[in-house]
């Protein structure tokens, strides 16, 4: 009797544990409404289009800025800043066949330290998280979906009630960012240094056991071979964000940065400490969104312009 008990308790955990897994990966899989009603809208645009992609500090650029430098020499082009906040190139990749089915002539990657960082890195530990090793190991059929399936069941609810945040703002022809007032602000360079907190640290794994890397190569390598340019760039970091970063984390992140640059269709710029001493940051690695976040956007464009010029 004990046995067909165990063997009930048991058949009940591997069938309720394999729905989870099918609901979560097909959940994670798949395009937001968002994302796809942008697809299917914009797949047949007629102009040259430019993709800007990245997390939430590619996100504060200003595409109609962008957009009016662009035009003022390049009339056929048109730019889509598909940032998503908290992105990572391991998330980016659900979107890859729909970026490539788009056919951008050009893709501009913005790149920062956090990209290439382990989510699952805790400084208090002593002893290795076996679960980053076998994340790492099996990095192409291991989705996001498991550091966060809480996150992706709450879309998924969202979703199924058509919820829509009512507060929301989405700039033109940037379909996947939410912006808020306060995104325009900007943070005094004292009070940012009395705010920062210095624990606030992050851990790059080497290339080789790196889950974002191989992401991001595997990324790189698929634009490639659709003849799309890339442009990789190195976004702002202000100084107190980077001090807090162990030199070792930083050598692994500008290694892996050099293993990309070896793809002869990637053309790589750092802006990393342009802007380190200039009042014009919202917080320790994003620039206003307002105003005086301008110079972010002009040189934005002109390294687009720059690469334009040479194709």
């Amino acid at each position: 009797m004990n046995k067909k008990i165990v063997f009930s308790i048991f058949l009940a955990f591997i069938i309720s544990f394999s729905i989870f897994i099918i609901f979560q990966y097909n959940n994670w899989n798949s395009l937001g409404p968002l994302q796809e009603d942008f697809f299917n809208k914009n797949i047949k645009n007629s102009k040259s289009t430019i993709l800007l992609l990245g997390a939430s500090d590619v996100g504060m650029l200003n595409v109609t800025r962008i957009q009016s430098s662009i035009t003022e020499k390049y009339e056929n082009y048109e730019v889509f800043n598909l940032a998503i906040s908290g992105d990572k190139p391991s998330k980016r990749l659900r979107q890859i066949d729909e970026i490539i089915l788009f056919q951008p002539k050009i893709i501009l990657y913005g790149i920062g330290l956090r990209d290439l960082s382990s989510e699952n890195y805790l400084f208090n530990d002593y002893l290795p998280n076996p679960s980053i090793y076998v994340s790492n190991f099996f990095w192409l059929i291991s989705p996001p979906f498991f550091d966060n399936p809480k996150l992706v069941t709450l879309n998924f609810l969202k979703d199924l009630i058509n919820y829509r945040n009512e507060i929301a703002n989405f700039e033109e022809h940037t379909p996947f960012f939410h912006y808020k007032p306060e995104y325009d602000s900007v943070t005094n360079l004292e009070e940012l240094e009395k705010m920062y907190n210095d624990d606030n640290q992050l851990h790059i794994p080497k290339f080789d056991n790196n889950k974002e890397f191989k992401s991001l190569k595997f990324l790189l390598e698929k634009f490639s071979e659709n003849d799309i340019k890339i442009i990789l760039v190195i976004t702002p970091h202000n100084s107190y964000y980077t001090n807090s970063i162990s030199q070792t984390d930083k050598e692994n992140f500008y290694h892996q940065i050099d293993i990309l640059k070896s793809n002869s269709n990637v053309d790589v710029f750092s802006l990393m400490n342009n802007y380190s001493k200039m009042n014009i940051w919202l917080s320790e690695n994003h620039i206003s969104h307002g105003p005086e976040g301008k110079i972010y956007d002009e040189n934005i464009s002109e390294i687009i312009s720059q690469i334009l010029k040479n194709k």
